[in-house]
């Protein structure tokens, strides 16, 4: 009896002890994936994401972007990282202010919000030059985006920089960063490159080499095949039959909310409604990650804009305005129909797929017996019977739909929220323009022939005036430039985006070229020039010029000043 109860506490001894050390073990922390979706630590998830660039934000607002973005129902944010931002000056780093990455990504987590860090390091998001530093241009024999090892040294440096700055914040290290990305689009431009199959595969190999986290690529179109390879645009539901990689999650990285904007055009807008059609009939399909591109937009501040032409708003008529304020119904209309799909998330992940055609337009998808998708992608209204059941299905619209109990869920085309009515009103009235005599030839460049206007000024001004002296009365001007204003001893003579034949009786020559953010869609950006190519008289080339960077105003930086100390100042 003794020796029995001896062997019963030794083996409640040998099971204690096995508990504590199960205990004890350290979570196993990875980031994989399936053929149905990302697996967090093993486990199927789905992931609904909002784009939101820390540039275009300040430190202040990141903290209610954040919450307003986690009381929606999405659970990840994504953001490229600005190599322009970082590196402006070759080998210097900046991570201060509204670049502080580190920063914004530990908020995100303390926000309970994963993380897609996208470092491209081309991002193209209508930013400056794409988010390449200018400086790239200047290294001999640089063919950026193709197979050149010039470019690829600069590349290399920059991402091993990066995710060494952010490896403790990886979530196999206890961080909120779940996937990363290298490139962006390149097989929208890949064509045009001699080497560009081999300098994607670069790309990626580099990247693994540089951690073994999980990385994506987007706009691939299946060219390489060892990371995953995603899908952006409005609708990418039909992406995912034709996807190349079938034993990958489908995955919707940039479902572009609205659109930038240009100067003097109108703010674009994409309703709710074809927003939550698009997501519903991507997750129908068998999608279980869509990321909105914005969800916030923010602002392009200072000179960041790309080009040309485009608003310093980045608004994006994203979930969230430029100000972080609710972008009312879109805003309420998503955060209903996050919440249908987050409360039926497990049986979207693991659920059997039961698809139906139930007449032309409309397919009906059931997952698990539990949820149902009825979707019409018709112009028109239609009226269905569906498992003994007549449904009004709106044209363009999903129904959701609880399969056991009939009940509709949820109606993408049916907006049950309130409308934003936003009124602009001016801080203050001007009643004088500020208004400054150029002083010409000061701080000047001379050279025989103009030069290209970004050599000159390195983009650090807008602004380049070519200055010379007139020996006849008729010249020819050849300008590739964004906006150009031409002058002769002061007076103005001819302005727009381009001139051709200037006759005058004046004696000096003064042109003010203008960029308007730099080129950021593209192939080969080391060949984008800008400014004054040349001016002829007759077959001759006017030669001996003087060049001079910026404006006055921003010298003194007058658009950052207090109207009563720039009048008592500058004036």
């Amino acid at each position: 009896m003794k020796s029995k109860q001896r062997k019963n506490n030794q083996s409640v001894l040998l099971l204690v002890i096995l508990l504590l050390l199960f205990v004890s073990l350290p979570e196993q922390r990875s980031v994989g994936y399936d053929h149905r979706s990302i697996l967090i630590n093993q486990k199927r998830e789905l992931l609904l994401v909002g784009h939101i660039h820390y540039p275009r934000s300040t430190p202040d607002m990141w903290p209610q972007l954040f919450q307003s973005t986690k009381e929606a129902g999405i659970n990840t944010i994504d953001t490229y990282v600005f190599w322009n931002e970082h590196e402006s000056v070759r080998g210097q780093y900046d991570f201060n202010g509204n670049r502080d990455l580190r920063h914004f990504i530990q908020l995100a987590q303390e926000h309970g919000l994963y993380v897609v860090l996208r470092i491209g390091p081309y991002v193209c998001a209508e930013y400056n030059y794409g988010g390449f530093p200018v400086w790239l241009r200047e290294i001999e024999g640089i063919d950026m985006r193709n197979y050149n090892q010039q470019f690829m040294t600069e590349m290399q440096k920059f991402v091993e920089y990066v995710v060494d700055l952010t490896r403790d914040l990886m979530h196999s290290q206890g961080g909120p960063i779940i996937l990363l990305q290298i490139e962006n689009e390149y097989g929208n431009v890949q064509r045009d490159y001699s080497h560009g199959q081999e300098y994607i595969e670069w790309a990626v190999d580099m990247a693994l080499n540089t951690t073994k986290e999980q990385w994506l690529v987007c706009q691939q179109f299946g060219t390489v095949s060892q990371v995953l390879d995603t899908c952006n645009g409005f609708y990418c539901d039909n992406w995912i039959e034709s996807r190349p990689y079938k034993h990958q999650p489908a995955m919707h990285v940039e479902h572009w909310t609205g659109w930038f904007m240009h100067w003097g055009e109108l703010r674009p807008q994409r309703p709710a409604e074809d927003i939550a059609f698009s997501v519903a009939r991507f997750i129908q399909k068998g999608g279980t990650y869509t990321g909105y591109y914005m969800w916030h937009g923010g602002t392009n501040f200072g000179r960041t804009s790309g080009g040309p032409g485009i608003t310093t708003s980045y608004d994006y008529d994203a979930p969230l305005d430029e100000y972080g304020s609710k972008n009312e119904p879109k805003y309420s209309h998503l955060k209903q129909l996050h919440k249908i799909l987050l409360a039926y998330k497990d049986v979207i992940l693991y659920g059997h797929i039961q698809k139906y055609q139930v007449q032309n337009h409309v397919q009906a998808v059931s997952y698990g017996s539990r949820l149902l998708f009825l979707s019409n992608d018709g112009l028109e209204d239609v009226h269905v019977a569906f498992q003994d059941k007549f449904y009004l299905i709106p044209r363009w619209s999903v129904l959701l739909i609880n399969q056991r109990t009939k009940k509709i869920l949820f109606d993408t085309a049916s907006v049950n929220a309130p409308t934003t009515k936003r009124f602009y009103a001016p801080i203050a009235s001007v009643k004088s323009a500020l208004e400054f005599k150029e002083p010409f030839g000061f701080n000047g460049i001379q050279s025989k022939l103009p030069l290209e206007q970004i050599q000159v000024t390195r983009d650090t001004t807008d602004y380049l005036w070519y200055i010379t002296n007139l020996t006849s009365s008729e010249v020819q001007i050849d300008y590739e430039g964004d906006y150009v204003t031409v002058y002769v001893d002061g007076i103005l003579q001819l302005q727009g985006t381009q001139v051709s034949t200037l006759v005058t009786k004046g004696k000096q020559l003064q042109i003010r070229s203008q960029t308007m953010g730099l080129i950021n869609f593209g192939s080969h950006f080391e060949r984008y020039t800008r400014g004054l190519k040349s001016v002829r008289t007759g077959n001759s080339a006017v030669e001996n010029w003087l060049m001079q960077s910026g404006l006055r105003g921003e010298h003194v930086q007058v658009m950052c000043l207090r109207r009563g100390m720039a009048e008592q100042e500058h004036i």
